[in-house]
């Protein structure tokens, strides 16, 4: 099957729920075994609270995923190799980075970048390029989180350098999928820098961004990526629209946001698709209120 299609997305989300339950019931009773053994059950458990909470978007969650991952790494701390440490410090600031992206912390996000920067020093990017080049993707992101929450332009230069070091390893013919992801990074960093800067030509950069990784990553290939990027694509058009004040713009964006969400609710993937209802409402009281005009 391939993974990446609805079918293969929505078999492994049937499995998640149970698989949390089994790993939150091994990990929260009385674990036996070795120092290694129990710690690197409470990282799985954090890995997985983690891609619950990123799924669902609930803070409580996330904060407890950075939780366990902070006790795995105190019981761990004889167990776990330099590189394994660093990996886990990396997830517990990738849980702290969606947690200041949904409350606008800006301490916690600047203790994101932090611990993404240590990671990176702790990982040898010749014996694990891969991970490099996704400690570098974390760090852009964080980066980014960054520069929206002290609206300060500086850090979508550094942001934009992560990102283009990550797609040296991960290129578009070894790595497409990852390659389509920074680039709808590399496609955000412009939505907002037009923003910071009222550069309304921004916008058609990062729509012109979009529509390339859209065009590689189509929705039967890739169904995620390609929400994902049409959901940018809205973003973009929604800022662009309010910038020059088009409705065009702005109805071109609801229906990018439409088929977005669509596939969103078909993976199940209920953060996503409630962040995408929340931007199309917003563009809907924009052409309601009219201060937009053709």
């Amino acid at each position: 099957m391939n993974v990446e299609s609805t079918e293969g997305l929505q078999a492994r989300a049937s499995l998640f729920g149970p698989t949390l339950k089994k790993v939150k019931h091994i990990a929260e009773g009385d674990s036996l075994g070795t120092v290694a053994v129990c710690a690197t059950i409470q990282a799985c458990y954090a890995a997985l609270l983690l891609l619950d909470g990123s799924r669902t978007g609930d803070v409580l969650t996330l904060e407890k995923a950075v939780s366990v991952y902070r006790g795995a790494l105190i019981m761990g701390d004889d167990a776990f190799t330099p590189h394994e440490k660093a990996m886990i410090g990396a997830h517990m600031a990738d849980a702290m980075a969606q947690i200041a992206g949904a409350t606008d912390h800006a301490r916690l996000g600047s203790k994101t970048v932090e611990y993404y920067r240590t990671a990176l020093t702790m990982v040898r990017k010749d014996i694990f390029a891969d991970d490099f080049a996704a400690l570098k993707t974390r760090l852009g992101l964080a980066l980014h989180i960054m520069a929206e929450i002290n609206s300060e332009t500086r850090y979508l230069d550094e942001a934009a350098e992560a990102f283009n070091q990550a797609t040296s390893i991960w290129t578009i013919t070894e790595a497409p999928a990852r390659w389509a992801d920074i680039q709808n990074s590399l496609g955000g960093l412009l939505i907002t820098m037009g923003k910071l800067t009222n550069q309304s030509g921004l916008f058609d950069k990062a729509v012109g961004v979009f529509i390339k990784i859209a065009e590689v990553m189509t929705r039967r290939r890739a169904p995620l990526v390609w929400a994902t990027t049409l959901a940018n694509i809205g973003a973009a058009l929604k800022e662009k629209g309010e910038a020059v004040k088009s409705p065009a713009y702005l109805k071109q964006a609801v229906a990018a946001f439409d088929q977005a969400e669509q596939v969103f609710a078909e993976l199940n993937l209920e953060s996503n698709a409630r962040m995408v209802e929340t931007q199309r409402a917003a563009v809907m009281i924009l052409l309601q209120g009219g201060p937009a005009k053709a």
